[in-house]
This record gives C-alpha cells, sequence and structure tokens, in this order.
C-alpha cells in the first residue's frame, strides 16, 4: 500500500543525508631547537605559567559554552508556535493501523459484506473516473483521488473479500482495481459469482474462483456442455424467444410465408405479420444507439439496456434472467484484424478456435461457440458477447443472431429526434451526477432539500415546490422538489433540464440515496424504453 521513496535516477530506495563538515584544530608544534633548548634545561620556566593560563582558558570556554546553550534553548523556546491542539500527523504506520482497525469490524453476512464492496468499488471507479475527466489520465497511486473525488479510500470489510489493489496500466491510460467477492453479488446488471475479480475503466472480469481455479472470462467453462433450449416446433426458436416476438410456439412458419421464424428474426423480419413486415415497426423491438461510440444494435422490447460506464464502452441487454448480451467498445489504435487483436489480447486464445465472419459488410471474428463476436472497425474494436452467466442453456441463441445483423455503423444525422433527446438526458445525468457528487465531497453532505429514503425519489429544480411528476423506475416518489441550486455556479453553469418534460423549476430528473448512501441519478422518462441513470 506504501512505498518507499526512490531515487529516480538508480531505481533504488534514498535517503536524504547532509554531511556536517567540522574543523579539526590541532595544537602548533615546536620547533626542534626550541624542544632541545627546553630538554637541556631540564623544563620549561614558564611551564606553570603555561599549564595556570590553558586551565583558566579552558573554564572560560566552558562558561562561555554554556551560557550560549542556555540563550539558544530560550530563543528556540520562544519563538515555537503554541498549539492549544495540535493535529495528528498521519504516517504510513498510522494508516496501515487504521486499515487493519476497521477492516476487522465485520458486517453482519457475507451478502452485506459483498454489497459494501460493490458499492465501495462502484465508487473508486466513480472517482477514477472523474479524476480521468481532468487530467487526462489516470492517477499513480489511488490516494491521489482523494479528498478531491472521495472523501476517503473505502477498505475491503473483514472477514472474506481481497484488500482493494490499484495499478495504473498502458501509460496511466487504463488500470486494473482487484477486488474479491464472497457469496456473490450484482453490480449493475452483471451477477458476480465468489471469486477475484478485476475491474477496468471499461468492464469487470472474473479472475480466480474462491477455491483457487483460474475463471475463463466471457465463456462458459470447456467442461459444461451447452444445452439449447426449449423449441417445440423445432423452428430453431425457442419457446421463450416466441413469446418475445408474440410468435406461435406451435408452428415453424408463424406467419406462413414459407420461411422458418428463426430465419425472419435473424433476417430482421418479423415472424407473426408476414407482408415482409420488419421488426423495427412491429413493437418487439427497441434500438439502442450510442453515440459516443456512433452504433445502434436492436435488442427485444420485454429486455432492459444499461450502459455499465458513464462513457458507454459497454452496454449491458439484460433479459430478465442470468443470460444476457454485452457490446464492449475497446480502442485498437493500430487497426489491427479482428484477429490479430484478438490473439494479441487473449494469450490462451488459439487460431483454430477463430473463424472469421463477415456482416454486412463488417469483417471481423468469432470464436468457435459462437458466443463471442468481436468487429475490427477503425481504431475500434466492437465486442457482441452472449453471456449465460449462471445458466449453461440457450435460450436466446437467435436473439444474438439478431442482434449481431442488426448491429450498424451510424453517423449523427441518422438518428432520430427522440434518440437525440435521450442522448442529451444522458449527458444531462451524467452532469448531475458528477455535480452531485463533487458537492458532497467538497461540502461533506448532500443539499439539504434531498431526502435520504432509499426507497423514494425526488425530482430535482430551483424550488420546494410541488414536482409530482411519475417516473420510469420503481421507486415512490415525493411531491415536494429538490432545491439544488446550490450545484450553481461552482459545480454546474446552470441546471440541465429535460428537452421535452423540463423547466426552470423542474429539470424532469430524479435522485435517489440507495440504501448504500450512493447517488442515484436518472431521467425522468426517456423515449427509448432504455434506463437512463448513473449511480
Amino acid at each position: 500500500m506504501f512505498e518507499d521513496v526512490e531515487d529516480k535516477t538508480t531505481g533504488k530506495a534514498s535517503v536524504n543525508t547532509e554531511v556536517m563538515n567540522s574543523g579539526i584544530y590541532t595544537m602548533p608544534r615546536f620547533s626542534e631547537s626550541k624542544n632541545k633548548e627546553i630538554a637541556e634545561s631540564g623544563g620549561d620556566p614558564d611551564k606553570k605559567k603555561i599549564w595556570l593560563i590553558g586551565g583558566a582558558a579552558t573554564l572560560l570556554l566552558l562558561v562561555i559554552g554554556l551560557v550560549v546553550y542556555l540563550l539558544t534553548d530560550k530563543w528556540a523556546a520562544d519563538n515555537t508556535p503554541q498549539i492549544d491542539n495540535p493535529p495528528a500527523v498521519s504516517t504510513p504506520v498510522d494508516v496501515i493501523e487504521k486499515d487493519i482497525e476497521e477492516a476487522a469490524v465485520p458486517s453482519s453476512t457475507p451478502t452485506q459484506r459483498d454489497d459494501q464492496r460493490v458499492a465501495d468499488v462502484t465508487n473508486i471507479r466513480s472517482a477514477l473516473a472523474l479524476y480521468f475527466r481532468d487530467y487526462k489520465a489516470f492517477p499513480d497511486i489511488l490516494a491521489d483521488v482523494t479528498p478531491t473525488y472521495i472523501a476517503e479510500l473505502p477498505v475491503n470489510p473483514s472477514p472474506g473479500g481481497l484488500p482493494y489493489s490499484y495499478l495504473p496500466k498502458n501509460q496511466n491510460q487504463s488500470y486494473e482495481l482487484t477486488f474479491g467477492i464472497e457469496s456473490g453479488a450484482m453490480i449493475g446488471s452483471l451477477q458476480l459469482q465468489p471469486g477475484e475479480y478485476k475491474a477496468t475503466p471499461d468492464l469487470i472480469k472474473p479472475l480466480i474462483s474462491l477455491e483457487g481455479t483460474e475463471i475463463i472470462t466471457d465463456e462458459p467453462p470447456t467442461s459444461v456442455e451447452l444445452i439449447p433450449g426449449l423449441d417445440s416446433d423445432k423452428d430453431g426458436l425457442t419457446d421463450i424467444e416466441e413469446n418475445l416476438y408474440v410468435a406461435d410456439s406451435a408452428q415453424t412458419d408463424s406467419d406462413g410465408d414459407g420461411y422458418t421464424d428463426a430465419t425472419e428474426i435473424t433476417n430482421l423480419y418479423d415472424p407473426n405479420l408476414g407482408d415482409s413486415a420488419r421488426l423495427e415497426s412491429t413493437g418487439t423491438i427497441n434500438i439502442f444507439s450510442n453515440n459516443t461510440f456512433n452504433y445502434q444494435i436492436f435488442y427485444p422490447t420485454n429486455w432492459s439496456a444499461r450502459p455499465l460506464t458513464a462513457t458507454q464502452t459497454e452496454i449491458i441487454f439484460n433479459s430478465g434472467t442470468t443470460e444476457f448480451v454485452q457490446v464492449i467498445t475497446q480502442p485498437n489504435p493500430l487497426g489491427l484484424s479482428a484477429k490479430s487483436w484478438y490473439l494479441n489480447n487473449d494469450d490462451k486464445a488459439k487460431l483454430a478456435d477463430l473463424q472469421e465472419v463477415n456482416i454486412k459488410g463488417l469483417n471481423g471474428v468469432q470464436t468457435s461457440d459462437g458466443l463471442r463476436t468481436y468487429l475490427s472497425i477503425g481504431t475500434q474494436i466492437y465486442g457482441i458477447i452472449y453471456n449465460l452467466g449462471t445458466s449453461n442453456q440457450l435460450n436466446y441463441l437467435s436473439t444474438y443472431q439478431m442482434m449481431l445483423v442488426s448491429f450498424k455503423l451510424i453517423q449523427p444525422g441518422d438518428l432520430s429526434p427522440a434518440v437525440l433527446r435521450d442522448q442529451q438526458r444522458a449527458k444531462d445525468v451524467q452532469q448531475l451526477y458528477e455535480a452531485l457528487t463533487q458537492f458532497r465531497v467538497a461540502q461533506t453532505a448532500l443539499p439539504s432539500a434531498i431526502d435520504d429514503d432509499p426507497i423514494t425519489y425526488q425530482l430535482m429544480g430551483s424550488t420546494n415546490g410541488d414536482c409530482a411528476l411519475s417516473c420510469y423506475n420503481d421507486l415512490r416518489p415525493l411531491s415536494a422538489c429538490a432545491d439544488i441550486t446550490a450545484l450553481v455556479p461552482n459545480y454546474l453553469n446552470k441546471l440541465p433540464s429535460d428537452p421535452v418534460i423540463g423547466s426552470l423549476d423542474m429539470t424532469g430528473y430524479y435522485v435517489n440515496i440507495d440504501e448504500n448512501e450512493e447517488i442515484v441519478v436518472g431521467a425522468c422518462q426517456p423515449e427509448g424504453n432504455v434506463v437512463i441513470e448513473y449511480k
């Protein structure tokens, strides 16, 4: 946790030393003739006088030295600032003892400790993101984010888990944050099993299980057999998917147009309506647009879409079960092919395990199980991954293939007005979250009008008046607005407002303080059936 100061020229630990140059005095020697004269005369006639004078001089020097010492000591005492309550000086040893003391206070259950770990990791990642926003680099040591971005660094609750370990990577353009989970927890829509995890700015990867065995990320263990979901009519669309797209699980061709239901879904046609009805016009799918990385992708209406990072490098499309689809964006500054990039970034990957794919003109590779696809486009890699979570049953394979085929690059001009408004809402929500976080760090509290009940939410605005409005969440609304004008101008230039329902008095954005006392900010009424929320 703490490191010795290193000499940058030698790389070795150094200690600052100062050499004091003291004068060395010797008594002058007599000449040989003088020595001989003294010897012949049987001694120096002035010897007694010399001894008397030397003794007196020595005594005088001792007296002078004592006086100087007393005067110097009195001057130092008179000129030392008097502090009634001197502040405690925190040394590395003090901090280590404090960490041990805090970590030794256990939460009541493993579940509560895991919830605390998830909250800690979320807070640390948020602080690092804010630091990167300001300095365009991540810090050398984690303590650099305190106290500006987080009041103090959290400590892993014991027993169980692992000490939080931070390591900057790639010339401080990335990092690895290691932590452990005892019994299982949720972070966003991601289910974390017991084990060791590594968080980066973009994603969270499992490393080691509690039993000490390595976990292969993004794919089920090879010893687990993947089982197709129930498909009663054998048309390639599971019964669960038939319900998603309002098709008939007893008919291979629900609309009778000569194409199986799975064939229609994976070619972006509705399996039930016929007449070449496109999926996007039937209400069974939503379109997610990521304007940061310029892509669109379809996903079922009954699923939810949620960014796991403020920069939208990772989007989770959650089925409501343990199965979900991820879209992850990774930098590819050298413009490598998807195959070369994958082999360079996964030292266990084998060329024989990859197959080249072309999705509507976009070149990439896919793993042999068909569950992970990587596309190389310009200086970015887009990974589209079907994650089974704790299941080994493939209930949404055709849906995953539909999402792959629907993936396309877009330009800002291609976006509908509703999508553009949702993107503005996402920016506003992030801006409000960051402002509230910075206010809390600086003031050690939130604006006084914000309620701290985890089951309620408040709309934010410039007044404490009535702000009754239903929002698309599961919380109970409070009728009074939360006045957040204290954020202006130090943390916000002005209060943002929803592009449709917002006003100066009522922004259209809500705030909630959850059970972990974390800030949650969201858009009250987004238009794209997506959750626009940051926490």
